[in-house]
């Protein structure tokens, strides 16, 4: 829709805006190999385990045009807010808890083209990029726009939020701080190379990588350049420990884990194939997921490998991780839970149509993007679903998840909020299924 003009009633307003070994397991790498030993045996999940589950259930920043009074960002818990949830990207969020049993629709408004990379959320505060490069800050919880910022050349990574601070990379490398309320610009540097690395705020360090093979560790205060490490090939996505280890994919292919004060190598470990995806960094384990649909589990301190399964199909989304087990959704339409621990599956919940998004979890339940266009909503103990919402449009990028309910930017560039209903009955089967 190329008209900017949106009518939406969100909360009554309207508004504008343009993872120990196992038998058969692959063994690891020693420290600082290039290359894994030749494993004995690697499982790959089987058909019956499917069988048995199928069954079941030029920058310019634009001010609001009305900026009467603009109410401070909402207060709370003061944490970072990036793709994926956190630094860990272990793509869990605060909110929906207790679990809606349905969504109610509550306002739309339209930012333009999509461009495939999420929106981030600070309480009711809502940060977007469109395809034709504009950073848009939203109020929410009154719909008002409360700034807007042109990047030319165009972004290709999300933004970061941290400590009222907006960091966004542009497509010549330019790294910029804006202020969150306000969009005012606090520094701006460049790396070398356009920004392919997701932003990652990490304490008094922000983490930036380029296609060039440059990743780069920056003052979130100031700009200045603290650490610099290079390779042949560009970095594709980073994450972060709870211990504060950093956790790098490139497309060498491998994953590595640095040091995040000095931006030293502790270990390397070669993919067979390239990562596409965010890397889940958990205290006990290190799930890397590659192109090929294989789901690597490495120990964190060594690098070695614990296990790997395969099968999970081409390109298949980020893993979400809980606790000690693994969720990938997959374009095959399969949801699968795994132990982080040792690779076994724990449950297999066929989606009925392929998922559009990687998974999310908000409370105590995982929220699954499908094809149809839809919603589900599922029970991460046993897999059974709780919530099915269709949507208007497909969404392919991950929900963002405000104080008393969510909002999802579709391919339209539509981002639509939703408020969650408690008490309603799940669905009938036949509109999960139609989901």
């Amino acid at each position: 829709m190329r008209c900017p003009v949106i009518l939406c009633a969100l909360f009554g307003w309207s508004a504008v805006a343009g993872c120990d070994n196992r038998p058969g397991a692959r063994p690891g790498t020693d420290a600082m190999s290039s290359s894994p030993r030749t494993p004995r045996e690697t499982p790959r999940i089987p058909d019956a385990a499917l069988d048995r589950h199928r069954g079941q259930d030029k920058q310019e920043v634009r001010p609001a045009k009305a900026p009467k009074a603009v109410k401070p960002l909402a207060t709370g818990p003061v944490l970072p807010s990036m793709a994926r949830g956190g630094p860990g990207r272990t793509g869990r969020f605060l909110g929906l808890d207790p679990a809606p049993r349905a969504l109610s629709a509550s306002g739309e408004i339209s930012l333009g083209k999509e461009l495939g990379v999420p929106a981030v959320a600070l309480g009711w505060s809502v940060f977007a990029l469109s395809a034709r490069g504009r950073l848009t800050a939203l109020d929410l919880e009154n719909g008002k726009v409360r700034w807007s910022l042109d990047l030319a050349p165009r972004a290709r990574t999300a933004a970061a939020v941290s400590n009222d601070r907006v960091f966004v990379v542009d497509g010549e490398g330019q790294v910029m701080s804006l202020s969150a309320e306000r969009g005012e610009r606090q520094w701006t540097t460049r790396v070398p190379g356009a920004g392919d690395l997701d932003p990652l705020p990490l304490g008094e360090r922000l983490l930036v990588g380029t296609r060039g093979g440059f990743l780069v560790a920056l003052s979130p205060r100031s700009g200045e350049r603290l650490w610099e490490h290079r390779q042949r090939r560009g970095f594709v996505h980073a994450a972060a420990m709870p211990e504060g280890g950093l956790i790098v994919t490139s497309l060498e292919p491998g994953v590595s884990r640095l040091d995040p004060a000095t931006g030293q190598v502790i270990w390397t470990h070669r993919l067979p194939l390239a990562s596409m995806v965010h890397p889940v960094a958990l205290s006990e384990a290190i799930l890397v997921l590659d192109v090929g649909g294989q789901l690597h589990c490495l120990d964190p301190d060594t690098g070695k490998v614990r296990w790997v399964i395969q099968g999970l199909g081409f390109r298949s989304f980020a893993p979400a991780a809980s606790g000690a087990a693994a969720y990938v959704s997959t374009r095959k339409g399969l949801l699968y839970a795994l132990s982080t621990q040792d690779g076994s599956i724990m449950w297999v919940k066929p989606l009925g149509r392929a998922a559009t998004a990687p998974p999310v979890i908000a409370g105590e339940a995982l929220y699954v993007l499908t094809a149809r266009p839809g919603l589900k909503g599922i029970r991460l103990d046993s897999g059974g679903h709780f919530l099915a919402h269709r949507l208007p449009a497909p969404v392919r990028v991950e929900p963002v998840f405000l104080p008393r309910g969510l909002a999802l930017l579709d391919r339209q560039g539509m981002l639509r909020s939703y408020q969650g209903l408690p008490g309603k009955p799940s669905p009938p089967a036949s509109q999960e299924k139609d989901l």
